[in-house]
C-alpha cells in the first residue's frame, strides 16, 4: 500500500526531533455554526446572541486583566501591609517573582512604585562601599583571567572595585560560596555564549575560588569548553564558547576574527550537545550581533561549496540579511533546541540581558566644542545617578529591539513549559562607564607604552574589570539559586486566577464545539466567498475534459480507464453562494504565465493537482506542442510555445526527510529535518508562482525528526507530536519564504487540507456494517447531513490546529511583506466521498481482482479521480492568477 492509502492512527501522533493561534477556523472547517447557542452558566439556560457573547467575553477578559495586577501586585508587595518588614530573603523573593511574572525587564525601563512597595532587584543605585566591597582581591583569586586583572596591569584608581549595588527597597544578598556550592553539589552550571559570558564566568570562578579557598579546585580547557572543577562537592561551573550561540565562521575559540562573519542561523547542535545535560545554563548573546546592521546567513554546510543545486548537502546557499532579524531566527533556533532536548524538570535556564559598552563620551556627556568624544578611557566615577547620561544613548532603541526578540523566544518557551529566566544586567550596568580594563589589560600580550598612548583605538571599554560589576550579575544569579520562598496567600490568589480562567474559558466557548460564531461566515456581506458553496450536477457542461483526451494522464487517478463505470463523479459543478467560478480558460491562463515557470511543490495530493492543471491545459490547447521530462523528485510540463512550464517538486514534509526519494519512501521510522529545507528550495526557489502542500503525512504517522549537521558528525534525534513538528518546519519554510523568493515577482499560494473518506462512519450511523471506506459510493455527501459528525477530517479540532499552524505563519510572513494566500479547498472536497478512485486505480500495478474483493485495505479514499475534485481547486488558483 501507498502512504496515501494507510489509515491515520486513532492515537496521537508524535514525531521525533532534534533541531538546530488562533483564527483559522473559518477557511478550514465545513459547519457553519448557528448564530446562537443555548449556554447552561452556573444550573441556568440562558439564550445567548452572538454580539451578548462578544460584550459578555469581553467583559471576562477585563476581570481577567484586573484579577492578574491584584495577583501580581499582592505577590510582589514588601511587606507595607504588614506592621514590620519581611526577612530579606522574602523581599528577593518577591523582586524574582516580579521578574519571572513579567518575563523580562528590558533595558531602560523602570519597574518599581514611586513609594518603594515593590522590589526590583534590577532598578537601584550605586553606593560606594569602601568597607564591605569589593568582595575579594584581584591577588587573591587564583585563577584570575588576565584579561580582566585590571590592577595587575597597571590600574591604580581602584575606586571601581568598591562600589555597592543597592536595589530600591531591598538588599542584594552577599555572594555566600559555601551556600552556593550546597545548592550546586553534584551538578553542572554552563555560562554559554560570548567573551562577556566568559567574563562572568571569571567573576563566578573568583568568587567561589576566594570564597571557598581551602577546597580542592582544578581548571582544565579543552576547545571551545574551559571547566573549573570544585572536587569536593563534584560540581563543575564551564564555559562554553559560542559567541552567536547558533553555528558560524566564529567558533573557535582563538581564531575568530573574521571580516566577512557568517551564520547558520538553524543550526545549533554542533554547540549544543556540549551543554544540553547541564543543570543550570546561564545563557548570553548580543555584542557581536551588534557589530554591523547586516550579516551574511549561511543554508547548508561551511564545507561545501555554493551552487545553485544538488543533491544531499552538496551545496550552500548565502543571504546578507539584517543582523536584528538573523538574531530573531537564531534565538529561535536556540528555543527550539532548549524545548526538545532540556530536561525542564531538572534544568534551570537563564539568560542574560546585554552589557552595555561604553565607547562614545557624548553617550553620557553633553557634546560641546571643548569636549572631543572619547571611549571610556580615564573614567574614574560612575555615571551620577541625577544625570541625564545612563538615558541619552548607552542603550539605544535598536538594542532594545534585540532585547524584545530574546524576551518573545522566553515567552514562547514559558507557554510551552520551558522557564526561561531574564536577568537584566543592562539597568544596573550602564551607568559603570568607569569599570572597564580600557587600556589596563591583556589579551594575547599586554597592551604596549605606544598603545596606551592611543585609547581610542585600544582602550577595551567592552568588558569588566574583576573585582567588578559582573560579581553583581553574580549575585542576582545567586539570588535565585539560594532565596526563593513560597507566599502562601499569592499562591492562593493564583489558583483563584486558574480558577477564574477555566470558568471563563468553559463560559466564553460553550458553543458546541467550541468554534466562534462568526468563524465560518467566511466573506462579508456582498461579497462572494468561492470556498463556500455547494454542488450542482451539470451533465451538461461538465467534466471539464474527459479522461480519454488528456494525453497525460496521471495512471493513479485514472478511474475510468481501471474499471470504474459509474460516471456521476465526474459531472459535478461547484456553485459558490453569489457568485459564479470561471470556468477554466487553457489559453487564459497560458497568456499569463507566458516566460514563466509555475512550481507544485509538496506530496501526492499536490502531485494530484499538478495532473488536474497538465490535464486541463493538455485538453484545452490541444494543437500546442508540449512534452512531459522526469528527474527524480522533479516533473515538468513544458508548453513550448509560450515557453513555460508546470512542474511538480516531491517534497511530502516541505522539510528534508528520509522519504524524500520519490519512489522509496515508504519507511517504518519517519525522520525529518525540521530545520533543513534547501535541498528541495533550490529547486524552486526562482519560480514565477509556487503552490504548496504538506497534510496527509503528518497526521498520520509517528514521525521522528532528526538534524545532522557537519558530514553525519553529529546526530540528534528527538520523537515530539506530529502536530509540534509541523509547525517547526513550517516555520523553517516561511523563513526560507521571506529570504529567498523574489516578493517583487512570485506568487505564493498553500492549499488547505485535502479530506480523506477513510471511514464511511463519518458520515453514515455506525451500525454492525464493516467500514467500508469510500468503495461503491456514488454520490457526494447531502447537504443537510454535511459531514455534521467529523467525517473528512476537515472540521476535526486536531486538524484546525494544523491548520491553524499553517495560517499562523502566512500571517507572520505577510507582516514582512511576503504574500502568501491560503486556497480553501478542504470545505467543497469534504462532502465528496464518491469522488476518490477506490479500488479503480493502478499505483506500479493494477489493483488485482482478489485486492479488488478487500476495499477495507486497498481501496484508495485519499486522493481522487480525474476529471474530477482537483480540476475545482484548479479552478480556484485560475481566478486568483487571471481574475
Amino acid at each position: 500500500m501507498t502512504i496515501g492509502i494507510t489509515p491515520p492512527r486513532k492515537s496521537r501522533s508524535t514525531v521525533a526531533v532534534v533541531v538546530g493561534g488562533g483564527g483559522g477556523e473559518d477557511t478550514w472547517r465545513t459547519e457553519e455554526t448557528a448564530k446562537k447557542t443555548t449556554t447552561r452558566v452556573w444550573g441556568t439556560t440562558v439564550s445567548v446572541s452572538v454580539s451578548l457573547r462578544s460584550h459578555f467575553r469581553s467583559l471576562l477578559l477585563l476581570l481577567l486583566v484586573f484579577l492578574f495586577l491584584a495577583v501580581v501586585s499582592v505577590t510582589t508587595k514588601n511587606g507595607d501591609t504588614q506592621h514590620t518588614p519581611p526577612p530579606a530573603d522574602d523581599t528577593i523573593a518577591a523582586a524574582i517573582k516580579l521578574q519571572e511574572a513579567a518575563a523580562a525587564t528590558l533595558p531602560p525601563s523602570n519597574a518599581t512604585d514611586d513609594d518603594g512597595g515593590e522590589c526590583d532587584l534590577f532598578d537601584g543605585r550605586w553606593v560606594y562601599d569602601e568597607a564591605a566591597y569589593p568582595l575579594y582581591k584581584e591577588s587573591e583569586c587564583r585563577v584570575m583571567s588576565e584579561q580582566s586583572a585590571c590592577e595587575k596591569y597597571g590600574r591604580t584608581d581602584l575606586r571601581y572595585q568598591h562600589w555597592r549595588w543597592q536595589p530600591h527597597g531591598c538588599d542584594l544578598p552577599r555572594f555566600d560560596a559555601a551556600k552556593f556550592l550546597g545548592k550546586l553539589r553534584d551538578k553542572r552550571l554552563v555560562f554559554v555564549g560570548d567573551s562577556l559570558n566568559r567574563n562572568q564566568w571569571a567573576s563566578m570562578v573568583c568568587l567561589i575560588d576566594t570564597g571557598a579557598p581551602e577546597l580542592h579546585t582544578t581548571m582544565n580547557s579543552t576547545g571551545s569548553l574551559s571547566t573549573f572543577k570544585i572536587h569536593e562537592y563534584n560540581a563543575s561551573v564551564d564555559f562554553y564558547w559560542s559567541p552567536l550561540l547558533v553555528e558560524s565562521n566564529s567558533d573557535h575559540p582563538l581564531i575568530h576574527r573574521v571580516t566577512n562573519r557568517i551564520v547558520r542561523a538553524a543550526s545549533i547542535n554542533k554547540h549544543a550537545v556540549h551543554w544540553t545535560g547541564a543543570d543550570v545554563l546561564v545563557f548570553n548573546s548580543f555584542i557581536w550581533w551588534r557589530q554591523h546592521p547586516d550579516i551574511k546567513v549561511l543554508w547548508g554546510s561551511f564545507d561545501k561549496s555554493p551552487a545553485e543545486e544538488g543533491e544531499g548537502d552538496n551545496f550552500a546557499v548565502y543571504k546578507v540579511i539584517g543582523s536584528l532579524r538573523a538574531y530573531e531566527l537564531a534565538v529561535r533556533t536556540w528555543a527550539d533546541w532548549l524545548e526538545f532536548h532540556v530536561d525542564r524538570t531538572r534544568t534551570k535556564l537563564f539568560f542574560m540581558t546585554m552589557s552595555p559598552t561604553h565607547l562614545r563620551s557624548h553617550d553620557w556627556e553633553e557634546p560641546t566644542t571643548n569636549n572631543t568624544n572619547h571611549n571610556c578611557y580615564g573614567e574614574t566615577e560612575p555615571i551620577a545617578a541625577s544625570g541625564e547620561g545612563q538615558r541619552r544613548g548607552v542603550v539605544t532603541d535598536d538594542d532594545t529591539a534585540f532585547a524584545r526578540a530574546v524576551e518573545a523566544e522566553a515567552r514562547r518557551l514559558g507557554e510551552r513549559g520551558v522557564a526561561v529566566r531574564l536577568v537584566n544586567v543592562t539597568r544596573l550596568s550602564e551607568t559603570r562607564k568607569d569599570a572597564h580594563p580600557s587600556v589596563h589589560r591583556r589579551f594575547w600580550d599586554p597592551v604596549t607604552d605606544e598603545q596606551r598612548r592611543d585609547p581610542s583605538s585600544y582602550a577595551d571599554c567592552i568588558h569588566w574589570c574583576l573585582p567588578g560589576v559582573p560579581d553583581v550579575w553574580n549575585q542576582l544569579l545567586y539570588a535565585h539559586f539560594v532565596s526563593l520562598r513560597s507566599h502562601y496567600f499569592s499562591w492562593f490568589l493564583l489558583l483563584l486566577l486558574v480558577l477564574f480562567v477555566v470558568l471563563a474559558v468553559t463560559v466564553t466557548t460553550k458553543n458546541g464545539d467550541g468554534v466562534d460564531d462568526d468563524a465560518e461566515n467566511g466573506a462579508g456581506d456582498g461579497e462572494c466567498d468561492m470556498s463556500s458553496g455547494r454542488w450542482v450536477y451539470d451533465e451538461e457542461a461538465y467534466p471539464v475534459y474527459k479522461e480519454s483526451e488528456c494525453r497525460v494522464i496521471w495512471e493513479d487517478l485514472a478511474c475510468e480507464k481501471y474499471g470504474r463505470t459509474d460516471l456521476r463523479y465526474q459531472h459535478w459543478r461547484w456553485q459558490p453562494h453569489g457568485c459564479d467560478l470561471p470556468r477554466f480558460n487553457a489559453v487564459k491562463l497560458l497568456e499569463n504565465l507566458r516566460d514563466k515557470r509555475l512550481v507544485f511543490v509538496g506530496d501526492s495530493l499536490n502531485r494530484n493537482q499538478w495532473a488536474s492543471m497538465v490535464c486541463l491545459i493538455d485538453t484545452g490547447a490541444p494543437q500546442l506542442h508540449t512534452t512531459v521530462n522526469k528527474t527524480r523528485s522533479l516533473m515538468s510540463f513544458k508548453i513550448h510555445e509560450y515557453n513555460t512550464t508546470l512542474d511538480f517538486y516531491w517534497s511530502p514534509l516541505l522539510v528534508e526527510s528520509n522519504s524524500d526519494h520519490p519512489r522509496f519512501h515508504r519507511v517504518a521510522d519517519r525522520i525529518v529535518r525540521a530545520a533543513s529545507i534547501n535541498k528541495h528550495a533550490v529547486h524552486w526557489t526562482d519560480a514565477d508562482v509556487l503552490v504548496f502542500n504538506s497534510y496527509v503525512w503528518w497526521g498520520s504517522f509517528d514521525n521522528s525528526t532528526t538534524t545532522t549537521e557537519q558530514g553525519d558528525v553529529y546526530k540528534v534525534s528527538k520523537v515530539v507530536s506530529g502536530l509540534r513538528a509541523y509547525e517547526l518546519s513550517l516555520r523553517t519554510w516561511a523563513d526560507w519564504m521571506e529570504f529567498h523568493v523574489d516578493r517583487t515577482r512570485t506568487k505564493l499560494f498553500f492549499m488547505t487540507m485535502s479530506p480523506t473518506h477513510i471511514r464511511s462512519h463519518d458520515w453514515e450511523e455506525p451500525t454492525t456494517t464493516k467500514n467500508h471506506k469510500c468503495h461503491g459510493e456514488t454520490e457526494p455527501i447531502a447537504p443537510d447531513d454535511q459531514l455534521r459528525r467529523g467525517g473528512g477530517g476537515g472540521g476535526s479540532k486536531n486538524t484546525i490546529k494544523f491548520a491553524r499552524a499553517v495560517e499562523a505563519e502566512t500571517r507572520r510572513l505577510a507582516e514582512r511583506g511576503v504574500a502568501v494566500r491560503l486556497v480553501n479547498m478542504t470545505r467543497l472536497s469534504e462532502t465528496r466521498k464518491d469522488a476518490h478512485p477506490s479500488v479503480h486505480r493502478r499505483f506500479w500495478d493494477p489493483v488485482s481482482d482478489e485486492q479488488r474483493r478487500n476495499p477495507s485495505s486497498y481501496a484508495d479514499c485519499i486522493h481522487w479521480c480525474l476529471p474530477g475534485v482537483p480540476d475545482v481547486w484548479n479552478q480556484l488558483l485560475y481566478a486568483h492568477l487571471v481574475s
